[in-house]
């Protein structure tokens, strides 16, 4: 739906019109907001932005029910991606290992606070990064390889194509 804003970086009305709307459909069903736009040539992207941001609502709890473009953050490269690289797709058969990438990942590499938060040794995480480097080519300790497998990883499960819940193990 088009909103008409009173101020152009206000989308308070959008989302909240977006959130009301949201109350007569299914439970769990969930809603994006694009950036503000002037004009019907900002239609085709202002339709892909609250598109993009729907998907990310629907795979990350904290931005839904409605997601909106501008707080999307690193979410906003993962929406635009077609989907995980080619190199990752094997990962993603292999759900204890995708979602230790995850965790492993989202601790910014720190084997303390990944081994700790998947609840494993630390010999167990670094047996883990192995088989992950196996899988996917190059060594995950290499900085472009893991924004490669970050962003194909959120890519995959904004596609519906991750094998495994966001925790990888105990807990997140």
């Amino acid at each position: 739906m088009l909103v008409p804003l009173a101020h152009a970086g206000d989308l308070r009305p959008a989302g909240a019109l977006t959130a009301a709307a949201l109350a007569a459909l299914p439970a769990g069903s969930t809603a994006g907001v694009s950036a503000a736009g002037h004009g019907t040539g900002a239609l085709a992207q202002q339709w892909q932005q609250a598109r993009a941001s729907a998907r990310v609502a629907a795979a990350v709890p904290r931005l839904s029910p409605v997601a909106h473009w501008g707080e999307l953050g690193a979410w906003r490269t993962a929406a635009l991606l077609p989907g995980p690289d080619p190199a990752v797709v094997p990962l993603l058969a292999e759900p204890l290992l995708a979602g230790t990438a995850e965790v492993w990942l989202d601790c910014a590499g720190s084997a303390s606070r990944a081994a700790a938060a998947l609840g494993v040794h630390r010999q167990t995480l670094y047996s883990r990064l192995a088989r992950i480097a196996a899988l996917t080519g190059p060594d995950p300790a290499d900085g472009e390889h893991r924004l490669l497998l970050h962003a194909s990883l959120e890519a995959a499960r904004l596609g519906g194509d991750a094998p495994v819940p966001r925790t990888g193990g105990r807990g997140r």
